[in-house]
Order: structure tokens, then C-alpha cells, then sequence
């Protein structure tokens, strides 16, 4: 959807007819994600062993 998005804005006239849109649905993503991460937030744990496991494989 991100590079539809990009694509219309090859084409002035189409990107500021349909520019209203594009940034309400970016604005309506970003809302979403602030909201699950107040309601459910990151798992430190997991986060941690993921960083762990990433970092180790970049030095093997």
C-alpha cells in the first residue's frame, strides 16, 4: 500500500485529489500502533532474546 501510495505522486494532479486519503490512512496506522503498544506494549523478555540472537548470529 506504502508504495501505491509513492506512485501517486508521479502524477500531480491524481496525488492532490487523492492526498486526503493517503495521509488519513497513514494517520489511522500510526494511531493504531500507539494504541496497541499503550494497551499490550513489548515483551522485554522476548525483546531480549531476540536482540541476543540477532547479535550472535552478525559474529559467528
Amino acid at each position: 500500500m506504502l508504495r501505491l501510495g509513492w506512485i501517486i505522486y508521479l502524477y500531480e494532479p491524481v496525488a492532490l485529489r487523492l492526498q486526503s486519503y493517503i495521509v488519513g490512512t497513514g494517520v489511522i496506522g500510526a494511531f493504531v500502533s500507539v494504541v496497541w503498544l499503550l494497551l499490550y506494549g513489548v515483551n522485554e523478555q522476548r525483546w531480549c532474546e531476540q536482540s541476543n540472537a540477532a547479535t550472535a548470529s552478525i559474529w559467528k
